[in-house]
């Protein structure tokens, strides 16, 4: 099972707390749903597949499936997680891989100072 640490998980509940209209009704599981509503916590591990639902369902709706965003996403969390551990390098692919509605797939790979 593979599971996300806290701190990563805290941007996209934010984003999903804040909206109030409703639309990630549609977009999240009940049972995300009810992560989202409990405290998260920096040091507590929390399932990827929760992870991945957040992630995709804030860039269809706060970022409107623009790249560009998500790649300024990406670079801004990267600094903001690990400042002093790791220099965070943005790699974009153009490989035919999708990533939500017909995106490039893009992944943030770090490297040790």
């Amino acid at each position: 099972m593979r599971r996300v640490k806290g701190v990563l998980l805290k941007f996209f509940v934010k984003s999903i707390r804040a909206n109030k209209s409703g639309i990630y009704d549609n977009l999240i599981t009940e049972v995300d749903m009810q992560t989202v509503n409990k405290r998260i916590l920096d040091a507590v591990w929390y399932p990827y597949e929760a992870f991945k639902n957040y992630f995709n369902a804030v860039c269809k709706v706060d970022a409107k499936d623009n790249v560009k965003i998500i790649q300024k996403w990406g670079y801004k969390r990267g600094k903001e997680t690990s400042p002093v551990h790791f220099i965070p390098i943005i790699c974009f692919l153009n490989d035919g891989l999708t990533l939500g509605n017909n995106m490039e797939k893009s992944f943030l790979i770090m490297k040790y100072i």
